[in-house]
């Protein structure tokens, strides 16, 4: 494999996938500021909504990856000054006054919450374990160099973070930062993995990819048997987020010209989501129940829809964005499933709905 690395570009208009050019790093292969509190909200419901905003991050960052605390006390995010820029935040709130936790400044394109809590791990220039010390994120290990996503395990004993630099993911233990697999996802230039994520009983590892710029779509899901790391499935298709559901029976993808819950058992699509008007799907995420799916959406908020059958139970917008409704990548339900953070690219805002759905 040769990897390839492009220069930065940014995103140019609605019509554009993801910016006009951007920051890739992909693999050839066969395969082709301080925080400050939320505004008042109220409840959202189907149709016009009226979040929460959390502020605080710079101007212009586009908030990638939102992470809950375990308990739901807190709000993390990963933010970049435009897909592969060299600014950005790490950034955190309590969720009942919006009070900034902590933050680290730097790019970064992916956040996961320990599952006790206590540390953080950051996918940006380098992958770090982090804890707050103050108001600022301390490094407590350093795993790699350059990541686009990572994720823990959900009994906490490891990390997996995309290494662009060798067109693979590699699993770490917590414990001592050893290396305890490396699974393959071939990329191509122009891509990058965004989302890692385990299922919830850990017997699986998704690792999803996507273009990251213009040009044709491409990208795919691999999905991984933890036991001995060997491959169950390959679903291609351009993927900015991926969600398994509560139970482990379903996978959820943004894929971009729809959203698609994958029935793990056979690995079939169960549902193309295809979204009502000229948004595009950047971001999903099962409520705990794994009842429902959240999907992000370019310039169109958030949609919630019954995991079941897919049909819509609310459309999350915010009236109080009046150019157009917000980019929604950065996609978390709350650990209660009553609230729904969405983080986007339009106003570096993250909005918190709550209710109606």
């Amino acid at each position: 494999m040769v990897c390839h690395f492009i220069g930065a570009q940014q995103r140019v208009s609605a019509a554009c996938v993801l910016g006009a050019t951007a920051l890739a790093l992909g693999c050839s292969s066969a395969n082709g500021g301080s925080g400050s509190g939320p505004t008042d909200g109220g409840s959202s419901e189907a149709g016009a909504s009226t979040p929460r905003h959390l502020t605080g991050l710079a101007s212009g960052n586009w908030i990638e990856s939102l992470a809950y605390s375990p308990d739901g006390s807190e709000l993390w995010a990963a933010s970049e000054a435009t897909v592969g820029g060299s600014t950005g935040e790490t950034m955190g709130w309590t969720v009942s006054g919006g009070a900034m936790v902590a933050s680290s400044m730097g790019p970064s394109w992916s956040v996961a919450v320990a599952p006790t809590g206590s540390d953080l791990a950051v996918g940006g220039p380098a992958v770090t374990v982090v804890e707050p010390h103050g108001t600022s994120l301390q490094s407590v290990m350093t795993l790699m160099g350059a990541s686009g996503a990572v994720g823990y395990s959900h009994d906490g004993k490891w990390v997996a973070a995309a290494a662009p630099a060798t067109c693979e993911v590699i699993v770490y233990s917590t414990a001592d930062g050893s290396v305890v697999s490396h699974v393959a996802h071939p990329t191509v230039t122009n891509e990058r993995i965004w989302r890692v994520t385990f299922s919830a009983d850990d017997s699986m590892l998704a690792t999803a990819s996507g273009q990251n710029g213009l040009g044709s779509p491409h990208g795919s899901t691999y999905v991984w048997k933890t036991s001995d790391w060997s491959q169950l499935t390959q679903i291609t298709c351009t993927t900015f987020d991926a969600a398994f559901s509560s139970d482990g029976t379903q996978l959820a993808l943004a894929c971009w010209v729809d959203a698609k819950i994958i029935t793990v058992s056979g690995w079939s699509v169960a549902h193309d989501i295809e979204l009502p008007y000229a948004g595009n799907a950047m971001g999903v995420a099962f409520s705990p129940d794994g009842s429902k799916l959240a999907v992000g959406v370019f310039e169109g908020g958030a949609l919630v829809y019954s995991s079941k059958d897919a049909s819509t139970l609310a459309t999350l917008t915010d009236a109080t964005f009046t150019t157009m409704t917000p980019t929604v990548k950065g996609l978390a339900f709350s650990p209660d499933g009553t609230a729904i953070a969405g983080g986007g690219w339009d106003d570096s805002i993250i909005r918190v709905w709550t209710g109606g759905f």
